[in-house]
């Protein structure tokens, strides 16, 4: 075995290696230590079905036979699959409780876990550091919007394009939007950023100008800090300001909690108003990850006049109403990601009670 690891890593023959280790093992199958240096091999070469099958036969022999769990743990890690890196860790470790390999292996699942599910969960990267070390650090964002009423009332409808930029210190992006109402059209142009301040610290800014200002703010501005405090729970307080004909400031805050392959939300929305007072809605998120942080599905509801984010004309005007949303953010290709988004609304308005409205976006997001 020490002259097929000399010709994978030394000479640079993994081929020629792998080559050596199947004739070897075609007489003596029962060679541990050689199928696991086969299954090193393939993960260095990026074959990582062939790795897998290679190391689970070691594993089926010895399940505490540690180099194959620690290959095997790096095989899930590199390629994509955070929560069975997780699960091989912590099965380890109920073998060998203080084994520090196994309790390493642990700290860097769950914190790629989290890491990938912070990104998703608030839009940020999705896959981000994933993204970033593979060098997709800039991704182009495509997205159609229409809402359509009960009473036939002219259609909404927008568009929006964008580029997003990947990097250490957080993600950044830039985005151009077009709406569409009563034979009226409006843009806006903003900025969302999502930088990173501290291990467990992060904050939100968005900035947008709409030089129209017709269906969309004058400008808009919001903040927002997030930080981790343990056991799975974030917590965040933050405000939104858009100059609309009448100014309005908003106050919101959540608390999110994770929890296997699930993540739940609540946040609150507060929007004081000197006339009628303060007004207060409430927003509940569950989303379910299916392998990693980009595939998922979730739910939404929302209760208040302003149940969700204040973007343009449509949220204004809006007295009450509950609002259910279902949504489901996947991978066409290597890379290019969707979300769809869909869900409907009973509204009572300004100018009349029990409005439904109906909506749908689809956003395409594709990895430069």
């Amino acid at each position: 075995m020490v002259r097929a690891r000399r010709l994978a890593t030394t000479e640079k023959k993994p081929k020629d290696a792998l080559r050596l280790l199947s004739d070897y093992l075609a007489e003596h199958p029962e060679d541990y230590d050689a199928l696991v240096t086969q299954g090193l091999i393939f993960s260095w070469e990026g074959r990582y079905d062939e790795a897998r099958k290679s190391l689970r036969i070691v594993l089926a022999y010895d399940p505490d036979y540690s180099d194959a769990v620690l290959a095997l743990f790096n095989v899930e890690m590199w390629s994509g699959n955070p929560e069975q890196a997780e699960l091989l860790a912590r099965e380890g470790l109920e073998r060998r409780p203080e084994f520090e390999p196994y309790l390493e292996a642990l700290r860097k699942a769950v914190a790629r876990v989290k890491s990938d599910r912070e990104d998703a969960a608030h839009g940020r990267a999705g896959e981000g550091w994933r993204e970033l070390q593979n060098g997709s650090n800039w991704q182009a964002v495509v997205s159609q919007d229409s809402t359509f009423f009960s009473d036939g009332r002219s259609p909404y409808r927008e568009e929006q394009i964008g580029i997003k930029r990947l990097t250490s210190f957080g993600s950044y992006q830039l985005r151009a939007s077009q709406s569409d109402e009563y034979g009226y059209s409006s843009q806006l142009v903003e900025l969302d950023a999502y930088p990173r301040i501290r291990n467990g610290t992060y904050a939100y800014v968005n900035a947008g100008y709409s030089r129209d200002h017709l269906l969309y703010p004058h400008y808009r501005f919001g903040a927002e800090l997030f930080q981790w405090v343990g056991h799975g729970f974030e917590m965040s307080g933050g405000f939104r300001r858009l100059a609309f004909a009448t100014k309005i400031q908003v106050y919101t805050g959540s608390l999110t909690k994770y929890k296997g392959n699930w993540f739940f939300s609540a946040r609150t929305f507060m929007t004081p108003d000197p006339q009628q007072g303060t007004s207060k809605s409430i927003q509940f998120w569950a989303r379910r990850y299916l392998g990693t942080g980009t595939n998922y599905i979730g739910a939404r509801y929302g209760r208040g006049a302003s149940p969700f984010e204040i973007l343009n004309t449509l949220q204004t005007g809006v007295l009450s109403s509950n609002t259910f949303m279902g949504e489901w953010n996947g991978v066409l290709f290597r890379r290019l990601m969707f979300n769809l988004l869909a869900g409907s609304s009973k509204e009572d308005r300004i100018e009349r009670s029990g409005l439904g409205e109906y909506f749908f976006d689809i956003t395409f997001s594709f990895r430069l």
